[in-house]
């Protein structure tokens, strides 16, 4: 397995938190399970279609998909994967990219087709062509600029995003909501619009996020100190909630030879150390 990423320019990074292309040179099937990022996300497969089941049993097939704000995880079946893209939105990114709210998007996983016929189709075609994967991200990422021209990002929800980050989801919500002078009500409103889900979820993703990096870099799971929890019980119960495992089994599945790259690259928390 061979991971491609993209360097992104100032004007690009607004949109796009990060992007890359996983190349399997033998052509291999990929079973993985996707846990709640915090952040949405669109994936395009080359030479085949995915296979979602989320957790109502509901199946989806589809060469390329948008994953919207989600606090549970789903199975993902990729037969005969040779190119994978990855396109890392920002959490607010769905309002500017589809022009409707977060909250319509959450829990789900849809076709990129079923949004934008161009943008399915156009994805689709650079991930089965011979361009290099260096060449196909470039494209994808002016496709997207182009799609996107010119927004301006509520501060607020930056602000707000920026603390829960800092704090890595262990700060309270008085805390935040005293940082950006705003009711509880209205940040929830907010949060709802720009995010698709509470800020007391995204913090809870944030927070079980941050125990995932540590487990990714090689921090036993016995030496995580689950602060931010009321007990250790409260931990368990919310590792078990986001990804219907044992904190021993989760650390043990992502740190599996064949999961951990791409769970690596696609935490919340790489590239902020």
């Amino acid at each position: 397995m061979r991971i491609v990423p993209f360097e992104l320019d100032s004007t690009s990074d607004v949109l796009i938190k990060a992007i890359w292309i996983i190349e399997e040179t033998n052509g291999t099937d990929v079973n993985v399970k996707s846990f709640p990022t915090g952040y949405p996300y669109i994936s395009v497969i080359s030479g085949a279609t995915f296979r979602i089941v989320d957790s109502k049993n509901t199946v989806l097939e589809t060469k390329s998909y948008l994953s919207g704000p989600s606090v549970s995880p789903f199975d993902l079946n990729m037969p005969l994967v040779n190119r994978s893209l990855i396109i890392q939105l920002r959490p607010y990114a769905i309002p500017y990219l589809l022009g409707i709210p977060a909250s319509d998007f959450a829990n789900c996983q849809v076709p990129v087709s079923a949004f934008s016929l161009f943008l399915g189709r156009r994805f689709e075609a650079l991930v089965d062509s011979d361009l290099s994967s260096e060449s196909v991200l470039k494209e994808v990422v002016r496709i997207l600029k182009e799609y996107v021209k010119d927004f301006k990002v509520d501060k607020r929800i930056l602000c707000a995003l920026e603390e829960i980050l800092h704090y890595k989801g262990k700060a309270s919500m008085d805390i935040i909501n005293s940082k950006i002078n705003l009711s509880q009500r209205r940040l929830q409103q907010l949060f709802k619009h720009h995010i698709g889900i509470s800020p007391k979820a995204y913090s809870n993703i944030a927070r079980v996020q941050y125990h995932t990096y540590e487990l990714l870099n090689g921090k036993g799971i016995d030496l995580i100190v689950p602060d931010g929890y009321f007990d250790q019980s409260h931990f368990i119960h919310e590792v078990k909630k986001q990804t219907l495992m044992s904190p021993k089994a989760f650390s043990e599945y992502i740190n599996a030879e064949e999961h951990k790259p791409a769970y690596y690259f696609s935490n919340l928390f790489y590239g902020r150390q």
